[in-house]
């Protein structure tokens, strides 16, 4: 076996291993995200991020949210932003399209 071969073979078993190390990470970060989210929801006021997270968008986003007031926010400070999780609630189920709608519409 030549000088190419075994640097070939030797690539291939990294490969192998990286692989193995990410079928295990997979599912702790998945872990870790599901205990994320419960933490979230047990909370009364958010950071942003956290923020993000539970409503489902990216912090950018969030950011431009706060900036054109399309969403309930605090600012103690007048830097970091706060959010009440019971109207962060609220405002997600705002706009209601189903049935009942159509219903009271008749």
């Amino acid at each position: 076996m030549d000088e190419k071969e075994r640097a070939i073979l030797e690539l291939q078993k990294k490969v192998d291993c990286i692989l193995k190390v990410t079928d295990r990470v997979s599912p702790m970060e998945e872990r870790l995200n599901n205990l994320e989210r419960e933490s979230i929801s047990s909370k009364k006021i958010l950071t942003s991020q956290e923020t993000a997270v539970y409503i489902g968008v990216s912090l950018s986003q969030l950011y431009k949210m706060t900036s054109t007031h399309s969403i309930p926010h605090y600012k103690p400070r007048g830097k970091m932003c706060y959010f009440e999780r019971k109207e962060l609630d609220a405002w997600l189920l705002q706009n209601h399209n189903g049935p009942d709608v159509i219903a009271e519409n008749e």
